[in-house]
This record gives C-alpha cells, sequence and structure tokens, in this order.
C-alpha cells in the first residue's frame, strides 16, 4: 500500500511539474487535456519506477564522480523519451529540457515532504 500511495503523489507531482513547467519555461509546452496529461505523467511515473534504477545502477560510477549531479542527465532522458512517445509534450534538447528536469526534481521533493506531513 505504501508503494501505491507513493506512485499516486508521483503522479500528482509529475501532473503539477508539467503544468508549471509549460507555464513558465521557454521551449517546454503541453497541449492536451487532464486525459493526456494524467496519462503521460503516469508513464513519466511508470519511468521513474522501471528504468531509472536500473540507470542509476549502470551509471553509478558518473553518479559517484559528479557528486549526483548525474542523476539530473538521467531525469533528463526520462523527460525527453516520455517527449519522445507523446506528441503533445514538446521539449527543446539543452537548457529547457535540464531546466525542466531540475524543475521536476524540486517540485517532485515538495510535494513529497508535503505529503510525508499531511499523511
Amino acid at each position: 500500500m505504501k508503494t501505491l500511495g507513493h506512485f499516486l503523489i508521483q503522479i500528482v507531482a509529475n501532473s503539477l511539474s508539467i503544468l508549471f513547467c509549460s507555464a513558465y519555461l521557454k521551449g517546454f509546452s503541453f497541449k492536451g487535456d487532464i486525459y493526456l496529461l494524467i496519462k503521460v505523467s503516469f508513464f513519466i511515473a511508470l519511468l521513474n519506477f522501471f528504468l531509472k534504477p536500473i540507470l542509476k545502477i549502470i551509471f553509478s560510477p558518473l553518479i559517484f564522480l559528479t557528486f549526483g549531479l548525474f542523476l539530473v542527465l538521467i531525469n533528463a532522458f526520462i523527460l525527453w523519451l516520455a517527449s519522445y512517445l507523446f506528441g503533445c509534450l514538446s521539449i527543446q534538447l539543452g537548457l529547457p529540457l535540464i531546466l525542466s528536469s531540475v524543475v521536476f526534481g524540486i517540485i517532485n521533493i515538495f510535494i513529497h515532504f508535503l505529503a510525508k506531513i499531511l499523511l
């Protein structure tokens, strides 16, 4: 049950991150309805749940050498993959992708912190 709750919080955090980035970051756009937003957020949560641990193991030496900054590139890859597979999500390569990765991380930390306090 704890994992399911964490996964649902992840979907909410991803949805809020997509909305925030599309409103405030140039080069990041989302064109779709609430159903498509939840679908993309669910897919990003699945990638974070299944693919991210594998990528962390593979790139653990680089993560260690960069003091964790390589995790931003792993998150950027996951966002790029989502934008590649979903036409409603468009993220330009380069700075918009890196910034959106950082914003996703900050919003996810904030949402999970709030959920821990409130729940």
